[in-house]
C-alpha cells in the first residue's frame, strides 16, 4: 500500500506542474489592443534592437554510436541424473557368499528372551507348593566375516558380545532375584562350500566349531538346498544338526540370590553331551532390486523339549555393497509348556550369608554347600523371542 501511495503522490504533483506551465505560458500569449497576430509575424524584421547576438551557426552533432551486439551465448547441454543402476548381486541372498578373495560382514544388533513360569509340585521337596517364573534377557551384537577363499568356498568366523539380565520371581514374601552379566558370550569358526548351482538349482553345506563361555563346546553341520522358481523367488529347505559338549554334567537355568543361596532349574541331569537338530523351510523373494524378504518356519529337537518357530526378514540393499535389514523370530510352540520331568537344586555359595542362615536352621540336615534336590517342577506358558538388525558389507 505504501508503494501506491508514492505512485499516486507523484502522478498529482505532475499534472500540477503542467497545469502551472500552461497558465504561464497563456499569459505570455496575451495582447491588448486590436493588432493580429498574424500581422505582427508579418512586420517582423529580424533582431534590431541594442544588444542583440547574431543567431549561432549550426553545429554537427553526430549521432551516438549503435550499442554493442549482445554477446552470442552458447546453449549449455542440460545436466540430466543418469538412472541407478540395478544391483547385480543380492546381499540378504540365504545362499549368498563371497567371490574369490572378498569378504562379506553381517553385524547383528538385536534382543533376545526366554520366559516361563515353574510350579514345584506339593509333596515333592522341600519347596514344594512353590510357584514362580524365570525370565533371560540379553542385547547382543554378533559380527559374522565370510572371507572368499574360491568363488565357492568361504571360511567363516564369528562373535557375540552379550549383555545379559536374568531374573526369577518367587510368591510372597520372597524377593524377585536378579542378576547381570556383560562378556563375550560365542566365538567360532568354519567353512562354507557352495557345492551346486545352476538355473534352477542351488545348494551348500558347512561345518563349524562354536564355544559357549563357561557352558559348552559345539561341533555343527548345517545344509540348504534351493529351487529358483523365478529369477526374483527361490524356495528352500536347511537342516542343522549341532553336536553339543556340555562343560558340566547338566544344564539348564540358575541364578543367585543377594544372600549367595543358588536356585538351579536343570533340563537335563548326569548329561556330558546332547545333539541339537534344525529343520525347516522358507521363501526368499525380492519384491525390487532394492527391497527383499525372507519367511521361515523352523522345527527343533533341543533335547529336553521340542519347539516350533517363523522368522521373517525384510531388507534394503541401496548398493552392491551395503544392506540393511530388520528381523524377528518367535517360538509358535514348544513342548517345554508342558515339561514336569524336571528337578530344581539349591545350595550357597561359599562364604555367604546363605551358609550361616542354613546351618542355623534345624530343618536343614544336608551340606548347604552341596546341591540338594528341592522338588520336582512343572513349566508353563514357555517363550522364545528375538528381535534385531543386520548390517550387510561387501568389499
Amino acid at each position: 500500500m505504501g508503494g501506491i501511495m508514492k505512485q499516486l503522490s507523484f502522478v498529482f504533483a505532475a499534472t500540477a506542474g503542467i497545469m502551472l506551465c500552461a497558465s504561464a505560458a497563456d499569459a505570455a500569449t496575451r495582447y491588448t489592443g486590436t493588432t493580429k497576430r498574424h500581422e505582427i509575424y508579418q512586420n517582423y524584421e529580424g533582431c534590431t534592437y541594442s544588444g542583440c547576438e547574431p543567431a549561432p551557426a549550426p553545429v554537427f552533432v553526430p549521432p551516438p554510436p549503435p550499442p554493442a551486439p549482445e554477446p552470442v551465448r552458447k546453449a549449455e547441454p542440460v545436466k540430466k541424473s543418469e538412472p541407478r543402476k540395478p544391483n547385480s548381486l543380492t546381499l540378504a541372498d540365504p545362499f549368498f557368499q563371497p567371490a574369490s578373495g572378498r569378504v562379506a560382514s553381517v553385524t547383528d544388533i538385536g534382543w533376545a528372551q526366554n520366559k516361563y513360569n515353574f510350579d514345584i509340585i506339593y509333596g515333592s521337596g522341600p519347596w514344594g507348593g512353590i510357584n514362580g517364573g524365570w525370565k533371560g534377557s540379553e542385547f547382543f551384537v554378533k559380527e559374522d566375516l565370510s572371507v572368499g577363499i574360491t568363488d565357492e568356498v568361504s571360511i567363516v568366523g564369528t562373535i557375540k558380545y552379550s549383555n545379559a539380565t536374568y531374573q526369577m520371581t518367587w510368591p510372597s514374601p520372597y524377593a524377585t532375584d536378579r542378576n547381570k552379566n556383560s562378556d563375550i558370550a560365542l566365538w567360532g569358526f568354519g567353512l562354507q562350500w557352495k557345492f551346486y548351482e545352476d538355473s534352477e538349482w542351488i545348494a551348500n553345506a558347512g561345518g563349524f566349531f562354536t564355544s559357549s563361555k563357561d557352558i559348552s563346546n559345539n561341533f555343527i553341520l548345517a545344509g540348504k538346498v534351493g529351487y529358483k522358481f523365478t529369477p526374483d523367488t527361490t524356495g528352500y529347505g536347511f537342516a542343522n544338526l549341532a553336536y553339543v559338549n556340555w562343560n558340566d554334567s547338566s544344564y539348564g537355568n540358575g541364578i543367585i540370590s543377594d544372600v549367595g543361596q543358588v536356585a538351579y532349574i536343570a533340563f537335563e541331569r548326569d548329561v556330558s553331551s546332547s545333539f541339537y537338530l534344525e529343520g525347516g523351510a522358507g521363501v526368499f523373494h525380492k519384491l525390487t532390486d532394492q527391497w527383499s524378504l525372507d519367511l521361515q518356519g523352523i522345527f527343533g529337537n533341543y533335547a529336553w523339549h521340542n519347539q516350533l518357530s517363523a522368522r521373517a526378514a525384510v531388507y534394503w540393499q541401496p548398493s552392491d555393497w551395503f544392506a540393511f535389514g530388520i528381523y524377528g523370530r518367535a517360538s509358535i510352540w514348544d513342548s517345554a509348556g508342558s515339561a514336569d520331568d524336571i528337578y530344581i537344586y539349591s545350595w550357597c555359595q561359599p562364604g555367604t550369608q546363605c551358609v550361616v542362615d542354613n546351618l542355623a536352621n534345624p530343618l536343614v540336615t544336608w551340606d548347604p554347600l552341596q546341591a540338594h534336590c528341592m522338588g520336582k517342577v512343572s513349566l508353563s506358558n514357555y517363550q522364545d523371542m528375538q528381535l534385531g538388525v543386520n548390517a550387510i558389507l561387501y568389499f
